[in-house]
């Protein structure tokens, strides 16, 4: 459902990312090389001692390896447009999901007081609305995690795929348990930060730098409310001092508690990465390009041809 959507929505912000002036730009392909893939394959950024002995294999300077894997590398990576495009996707769902949350939750008791969670459980009827809301959020869920593996590796690929698999057994355990109250809850407060955070990204992507701070900022303090003052002092603490005096301390309520908290530990250090980005804006107003960036001098368009013509040779 979800990468159906995703393909599908392509058509629509494809033409608003053009509009805005981001260019789709098709990163150069290296000149294949079987014996460089399978190395490519063992290591994305072989070591100096590597690379010498693929220059003498190949008979090529270690500057063209070199050269050769940078390319290769940015073969994998997503161009602009495309993450402007996955980006205007998810900020949709996420607003249109955060509504659409807050509207059904709203004038229900629990909303305001996580403790009415837990009267007449588990003999808790579940509204058709709610049933459905929950449904939409767990099929999200579970596609994402689908898609997790084909989309550009970023820095906190596996923090990103444990949180997504800790929170899709939270969703079954709260449905087979029927805890779908206080499961609400969380799945409204996960959502409380992630349309500002794809809308800076959109921003970013756009050039825009001026919305991409404001929004940044807009972004870290939902963060701030909803992951570290809501979820741990609201949500955590009627699941752990107040659920056991209705339920009792049956084995699901460690494992379920067990999971929230990696939950929280997760966005605790997410929040030490979002306070650093927050810093470097307010400090520079920019933020702080990573200077992890693969930067390499220019190839000269002569050596680039010959490098090439040459590697085919000796690859065949």
């Amino acid at each position: 459902m979800v990468p159906c959507l995703l393909y599908s929505f392509r058509y629509i912000a494809t033409p608003i990312g053009k509009s805005l002036g981001i260019r789709e730009i098709n990163h150069r392909k290296p000149s294949p090389c079987i014996y460089l893939e399978e190395a490519f394959k063992k290591s994305r950024t072989p070591s100096h001692q590597a690379l010498e002995s693929y220059s003498k294999k190949l008979d090529l300077s270690v500057r063209q390896i070199q050269r050769w894997f940078r390319l290769r590398r940015n073969q994998d990576k997503a161009n602009t447009l495309t993450r402007f495009t996955e980006s205007c996707w998810r900020f949709t769902y996420y607003l249109t999901i955060l509504i659409i949350g807050t509207i059904i939750l709203y004038n229900k008791v629990w909303f305001w007081d996580s403790t009415e969670c837990w009267p007449n459980y588990p003999h808790q009827h579940v509204p058709s609305e709610i049933y459905w809301y929950y449904l939409v959020e767990l099929s999200y869920y579970v596609g994402s995690s689908l898609m997790h593996f084909t989309d550009v590796r970023k820095k906190d690929f596996w923090e990103l795929f444990i949180h997504h698999i800790v929170t899709m057994t939270l969703m079954f355990i709260a449905w087979i348990q029927n805890i779908i109250r206080i499961s609400c809850l969380i799945l409204l407060v996960h959502d409380m930060a992630d349309p500002f955070l794809e809308a800076t990204k959109m921003a970013s992507y756009s050039g825009h730098r001026k919305w991409c701070n404001h929004l940044f900022i807009v972004f870290t303090i939902a963060w701030y409310i909803g992951r570290l003052y809501i979820f741990p002092f609201k949500i955590l603490y009627s699941t752990l001092f107040y659920a056991p005096t209705v339920t009792g301390m049956a084995p699901i309520y460690y494992l379920y508690n067990g999971l929230l908290g990696s939950l929280q530990l997760l966005h605790i250090i997410w929040t030490i990465i979002i306070t650093k980005i927050l810093y470097n804006r307010l400090k520079t107003g920019e933020i702080k390009k990573d200077e992890r960036s693969e930067s390499e001098e220019a190839v000269s368009d002569t050596e680039t041809e010959t490098a090439q013509k040459t590697a085919v040779n000796n690859c065949t």
